[in-house]
């Protein structure tokens, strides 16, 4: 649904919405395949979010990559989980994902709304074109930006999407729509909430809210064993 119509939905709605959703879930996967990930039997433990990234048709093979890619780092796999993806995640967990880049990165040319800009860069774009015999990197300059901050956790996402660029970003779209929909939508369904999703958020009546947050976050707690930041705003008052 277009930002623009939220508006015209009939009923006072609140919005609750998972701060600075595509960081935080890109931190989640890495960190989750990698601590959860036994090299020695080639499973998932059986967490419900582990037990369905092993299980769902596409994960299984996603995640071996993802741990092979991990494997290869020049850094070693201990360091790389209590350095850099600790300090990502703890980032994403705060909901200030984007300001504390800004703080990070120190430079005073690049703004909030550039780093939303850089991230969908990171995920979504291919490594590089190919135009006859050159070579071009498109968006080189946010992807120089996020590998100047995260240089590790940028490694692996090219690495990710060396074969085909969509594979990362869609299975980042796949646990979204677990989380919300497959789990989240259905726990407030049989409580009597019933919620409209959109991607990474949910609207529900404004006197539900408050429950709904409780399920949501009992939900986080559960799958990710961190409970996240959430936005929790009137609709009509969402710009």
């Amino acid at each position: 649904l277009p930002k623009g119509l939220k508006k015209f939905i009939k009923g006072d709605y609140k919005q609750i919405d998972l701060a600075n959703s595509q960081p935080y879930l890109l931190g989640q996967f890495l960190g989750q395949t990698l601590i959860s990930y036994n090299s020695n039997t080639n499973n998932i433990n059986t967490k419900p979010l582990c037990s369905y990234l092993n299980k769902k048709n596409g994960f299984e093979k996603f995640v071996s990559q993802t741990v092979t890619a991990i494997s290869k780092m020049p850094q070693k796999e201990g360091s790389f989980i209590n350095g850099e993806l600790l300090n990502f995640n703890s980032s994403c967990l705060s909901g200030n994902f984007y300001d504390d880049f800004l703080t990070r990165l120190n430079d005073e040319n690049v703004k909030r709304d550039d780093v939303k800009k850089m991230m969908f860069a990171v995920l979504f774009s291919k490594n590089e074109n190919k135009i006859g015999f050159k070579r071009a990197i498109p968006f080189e300059k946010e992807k120089k930006m996020f590998a100047e901050v995260y240089p590790e956790i940028f490694w692996i996402v090219e690495q990710l999407k060396k074969y085909n660029h969509r594979n990362l970003p869609i299975s980042l779209q796949k646990m979204e729509a677990y989380v919300f929909i497959d789990y989240i939508a259905l726990k407030l369904v049989e409580i009597g909430i019933v919620p409209l999703t959109i991607h990474d958020s949910i609207l529900v009546p404004k006197n539900d809210a408050d429950e709904a947050l409780k399920v949501i976050e009992s939900v986080f707690k559960e799958l990710f064993g961190v409970v996240p930041t959430f936005h929790n705003e009137l609709l009509k008052s969402i710009s």
